[in-house]
């Protein structure tokens, strides 16, 4: 009989200490062995290349990639990334090599003569190993107009084409669609969200009409951008005005065209829209958490959704996944992130406060949750306590590699940064005679001797 619910935690790797704050850490999969992390400091972005080994966690130099707070990154190939920021009210990229652990600067370019004024970070995709599309802003407001650049990248140069007015307002969210396309969302004044699609030709950008997305300001509440693939987006938001349910639409694209599914109602629940986190398992699948109880016994519960279409179906609404009640979100006592496994797994990096009856003082969990999808349920496979003394953790956020394995990243106190590698094995335990325990439930009919998939439950948890 062979399982494959089994993971194990390898230390924590301290990535980078000293005496200036971390503002943010992001992390990309170079390879299945391979994780690029950046830094985001006070003044500056740096980056660290870390590989694993079983579930050890080897780490190179930091490097400076920028001297400035905020820029964002795209993966080129395993070997390369593009860095696009703004220095001087100027927008910028760089392209870096990755040999072993190391990493050097191989091209360097100011890609646009436009002026920004308080304008946030740049948005990237990479169209492909030689091509990059950013997004960038005139300015923070919603007033403001929003830019599209193409950038190809040779050997050791970059080749920026033509800065193009894509629409007017504020951009917020860049997806990569098919065909050297991309869809960004935006607001403008009424603060309504719409998206827009462009293509690319060569570096020429054509953009076309912009849909409005959702038909009033009080249902732009919480709005997540998602892509399930083959040109389609999922909409997930809330409505202020309602007692904050949660809503989803699809919008698929053909060309730079935008057609709009009908807006659904998905949990009626008070309140459940203000804390929803919505993620992708597949391009008719998706997964949804959101918390709901009073103020102090808060649960975590799981949504999953299947679309068709344009249409959007709940399957699961309410399936508990915390297994204690937790503190309200009103100081901070709890963050969640969500990391795609596969197409029906997941995990959740969860981090809570709970009371206990008798103490002044209150614990702060750090666990880690895996999920199975399972045709129309949502199976907890695996649940595992990381750390409880998790008040100092900060950021707390997952990358999944092509072969299962999960690196968690996080802030601690403010000035250092780790990585823990969780490993996924495959394990394998054989069963000789009717009298030994049972171990789990397996998915599929399995001949003598045959080696099956199995469900493993948890104590006090139904498969």
């Amino acid at each position: 009989m062979k399982y494959l619910n089994e993971y194990t935690s390898g230390e924590d790797t301290q990535v980078t200490t000293g005496s200036t704050a971390i503002n943010s850490i992001s992390a990309f999969v170079l390879n299945e062995n391979k994780v690029f992390i950046a830094i985001h400091y006070l003044n500056s972005i740096k980056g660290i290349v870390c590989t694993v080994e079983g579930a050890s966690i080897t780490t190179g130099i930091e490097t400076v990639l920028a001297n400035i707070a905020s820029g964002n990154i795209a993966v080129l190939s395993e070997n390369r990334i593009f860095l696009s920021f703004l220095s001087g009210y100027y927008l910028y990229g760089s392209v870096f090599e990755i040999e072993e652990n190391a990493i050097t600067l191989i091209a360097h370019k100011q890609l646009s003569s436009l002026v920004h004024s308080s304008s946030p970070a740049p948005l990237i995709v990479s169209l492909s190993s030689s091509k990059v599309f950013i997004m960038h802003n005139s300015n923070n407001q919603r007033t403001g107009v929003v830019y599209g650049i193409v950038c190809v990248i040779s050997e050791n140069e970059i080749t920026a084409g033509k800065d193009t007015v894509l629409t007017n307002g504020y951009g917020s969210r860049l997806i990569k669609l098919l065909n050297e396309k991309v869809f960004i969302s935006f607001v403008y004044s009424n603060g309504i969200a719409r998206g827009i699609a462009c293509s690319v030709l060569n570096t020429t950008i054509t953009a076309g009409t912009y849909a409005q997305m959702l038909t009033s300001e009080s249902l732009s509440y919480k709005v997540s951008i998602n892509y399930l693939g083959n040109d389609k987006i999922f909409i997930g938001h809330s409505n202020s005005s309602e007692s904050y349910p949660i809503y989803g639409r699809i919008c698929t694209i053909s060309g730079t065209s935008i057609s709009l599914g009908t807006d659904t109602k998905l949990n009626s629940n008070s309140n459940v829209g203000k804390t929803m986190l919505v993620t992708v398992l597949s391009e008719n699948k998706i997964f949804i958490t959101c918390t709901a109880g009073s103020s102090n016994s808060k649960q975590l519960y799981g949504m999953l959704c299947e679309v068709t279409g344009t249409t959007i179906t709940v399957k699961v609404i309410d399936r508990q996944l915390s297994n204690i009640a937790f503190m309200s979100d009103s100081g901070n006592y709890y963050a969640v992130n969500l990391t795609v496994i596969s197409d029906n797994r997941i995990c959740i990096l969860f981090k809570y406060q709970y009371s206990v009856y008798g103490q002044s003082s209150y614990p702060i969990n750090l666990d880690m949750i895996i999920c199975e999808i399972d045709e129309d349920l949502i199976n907890i496979v695996e649940r595992v306590n990381l750390s409880n003394e998790a008040s100092s953790f900060n950021g707390v956020a997952g990358i999944c590699t092509p072969n299962g394995n999960i690196f968690i990243r996080y802030i601690y106190l403010t000035y250092t940064s780790y990585m823990k590698m969780i490993k996924k094995v495959n394990l394998v335990l054989p069963i000789t005679s009717p009298t030994d325990d049972i171990y789990g439930v397996a998915k599929d009919n399995g001949e003598e001797d045959a080696m099956v998939d199995v469900y493993r439950p948890l104590e006090g948890v139904a498969v």
